[in-house]
C-alpha cells in the first residue's frame, strides 16, 4: 500500500519543503517579494482547512463504507456458498440409495466444479478449465462439456439441477419434500453467483471516487501554507505523517472495493472441496465403497476449444449409464 502512496507522498513532502524554503528565505532577506504577492503565499489562518476538513472526512467516510460493505457483502455470500454446500451433500449422501452412487457422486463433484467456476468467473486472470484438470475434479467429458459454456457457474447449476430431477425419480414419493429441501439450498447457492455477479458489475460511481481525490489532493497542498505559521520546519513531516494517514484511509477503501481480488477465494474453494470429498470418503466407506477418485478423469487427455455444447441430461444420462453397464458385470460374475 506504501508503494502505491508514494508519488502522492512525494509530492507532499516536495511541496512542504519548498513551502519551508520559501519561507524562510523570505524571513531571512534572502528572497524580497511585494507586500500584496507574500499575502498571498503566505496566509497565517487555518480556517479555510478547518471548514472543509468536515467535508473531507464525511466524502473519506463515506467511501470507505460503500466499499467495506461490498467487501462484506461478498464475504458473507462465500460464507452462505460454504454452508449450502456442505448442507447439499449432506442431503444428497444421506437419502441418495446405495445403487444411486453415479448421482452421488456427480452431485459431489459438480458443486466442488460451480465453486470454482465461480471463483474464476469473478477473476478475469483465472480459468477454471485449468484449475479444475490440475485437481482432477470432473471426468474428460464433463470438463469438455464445461469448457465449451460462456457462463460455467450457471451450466453446474444446470447440471445440479438435472442431478436433482434424477435423484426425484428413484427417491420414494414420499420423500418429495427432500427434493424440495435440497432445490432450495441450489437455489439459495444460485442466489450467491448472482450477488457476486451484482458487487462485480456495480463499482462505485467514478465521478464520486473522483472527487474525493481531487478534493483531498487539494487539501493537502493547502496544508503546508498553513501550517508553516504555528510549526516551521516541523510543518514539513507533520504534513508528511497527515497525508499518509489521510491517504492511506482512501487506499484502503480503493482496495477493498473490488472484494473479489482480494478475498482468500482459493481457501473457500479448498475447504469446500475437503469438507466434500472427506463426507464422500466417510460415506463410501459406510455402504463398502472404495473411497477412489472423486470424479475426476485421469487420463492425461488435454482439453481443446470445442463448439459443441453438450446439456446437462445428457451428462447426467452418460453418468447413468456407466453406472447401469457396471452393476451389470458385478451381477454377471
Amino acid at each position: 500500500m506504501i508503494r502505491g502512496l508514494a508519488p502522492t507522498l512525494s509530492f507532499v513532502a516536495a511541496l512542504s519543503t519548498s513551502v519551508a524554503t520559501f519561507h524562510q528565505s523570505v524571513d531571512c532577506g534572502i528572497i524580497e517579494t511585494p507586500e500584496n504577492i507574500r499575502n498571498i503565499v503566505i496566509f497565517n489562518s487555518a480556517q479555510p482547512l478547518l471548514l472543509t476538513s468536515t467535508v473531507l472526512g464525511l466524502l473519506l467516510v463515506f467511501r470507505t463504507n460503500a466499499s467495506y460493505a461490498r467487501w462484506l457483502d461478498a464475504r458473507k455470500s462465500w460464507g452462505i456458498l460454504v454452508n449450502r454446500s456442505r448442507d447439499l451433500v449432506r442431503q444428497g449422501l444421506t437419502w441418495c440409495p446405495e445403487k444411486e452412487h453415479a448421482l452421488r457422486d456427480m452431485l459431489c463433484r459438480w458443486i466442488i466444479a460451480f465453486s470454482i467456476s465461480l471463483k474464476c468467473h469473478l477473476r478475469v486472470d483465472e480459468d477454471a478449465i485449468v484449475e479444475l484438470a490440475e485437481l482432477d475434479i470432473l471426468p474428460y467429458a464433463e470438463l469438455v462439456a464445461l469448457a465449451a459454456t460462456q457462463h460455467r457457474p450457471n451450466y453446474a447449476l444446470q447440471v445440479l439441477s438435472t442431478v436433482l430431477r434424477e435423484l426425484a425419480r428413484v427417491l420414494p414419493s414420499a420423500n418429495s419434500t427432500l427434493i424440495l429441501n435440497m432445490d432450495m439450498n441450489l437455489t439459495a447457492i444460485e442466489d450467491v453467483a448472482g450477488t457476486c455477479e451484482r458487487i462485480l458489475s456495480t463499482p462505485i460511481p467514478l465521478a464520486y471516487s473522483r472527487h474525493t481525490s481531487r478534493f483531498m489532493i487539494i487539501w493537502l497542498s493547502a496544508l503546508p501554507f498553513a501550517l508553516w505559521e504555528p510549526l516551521h520546519w516541523g510543518m514539513v513531516p507533520t504534513c508528511f505523517v497527515i497525508s499518509a494517514l489521510t491517504l492511506g484511509v482512501e487506499d484502503i477503501g480503493v482496495l477493498i472495493e473490488e472484494p473479489f481480488s482480494i478475498l482468500p477465494l482459493e481457501v473457500v474453494c479448498s475447504t469446500i472441496r475437503g469438507n466434500i470429498v472427506e463426507m464422500l470418503e466417510i460415506q463410501n466407506a459406510e455402504s463398502g465403497e472404495d473411497a477412489g477418485n472423486n470424479g475426476g478423469g485421469g487420463n492425461g487427455e488435454s482439453i481443446d476449444v470445442v463448439t459443441r455444447k453438450v446439456s446437462a441430461s445428457e451428462l447426467v444420462r452418460r453418468a447413468k449409464f456407466e453406472s447401469d453397464v457396471s452393476n451389470l458385470r458385478i451381477q454377471a460374475e
